[in-house]
């Protein structure tokens, strides 16, 4: 998984479960499957769910304005500055927080069960991983600055992501170096 061009849509695990969501909704619709809560209610939820999600991403995506962009940079770019203010002073990840609770409702809304767990362990080690490569590189663009903005703001907006180390379990990436010896792979 390159962190730098991945996107959870591209992502199997993702796909994976978006999969069984569809198979999961036809079976609950075809077989009148019935949960311990009225199907409005939990509609309702996962569509108040929906609405809030979609508010705090778009509000981290205007807030950021020019500094946002769906690709982790490897560069710091001039102009490029670090962004403290409204929802960012609440939330250092405002757009991966949005994007879960956005993708965990559409779950709610159509009362996946299995779904909804499995949507929240996909997405979450997803933005775990993703989450703890950008605090690297934003502290390499932004130095203390970046060290201190995370001090004041403690929430990174996907939960318990900073407890856990993911890094390690993923598959190494192998680098292919062309030197005048031939291929080293590294």
């Amino acid at each position: 998984m390159d962190l730098l061009t991945d996107f959870l849509l591209h992502n199997p695990a993702y796909l994976f479960a978006f999969a069984i969501s569809i198979v999961e909704s036809i079976i609950l619709r075809l077989f009148s499957v019935q949960t311990g809560f009225t199907w409005t209610f939990i509609f309702l939820i996962g569509f108040i769910g929906i609405c809030v999600g979609q508010f705090v991403r778009t509000t981290a995506l205007v807030t950021a304005g020019r500094n946002f962009d769906h690709q982790i940079q490897k560069r710091h770019k001039e102009g490029h500055k670090l962004v403290e203010e409204g929802i960012y002073s609440w939330v250092r990840h405002p757009g991966y927080c949005g994007w879960f609770m956005w993708a965990v409702s559409t779950q709610v809304m159509m009362c996946n069960i299995v779904s909804v767990l499995l949507y929240v362990a996909v997405i979450w080690t997803f933005f775990a991983v993703r989450i703890q490569y950008e605090e690297e590189t934003l502290v390499r663009f932004f130095g203390q600055n970046y060290e201190d903005y995370r001090r004041r703001v403690v929430h990174s907006g996907v939960p318990f992501s900073s407890i856990v180390d993911l890094r390690a379990s993923l598959p190494p990436k192998v680098v292919v170096v062309m030197t005048d010896q031939g291929k080293q792979i590294r």
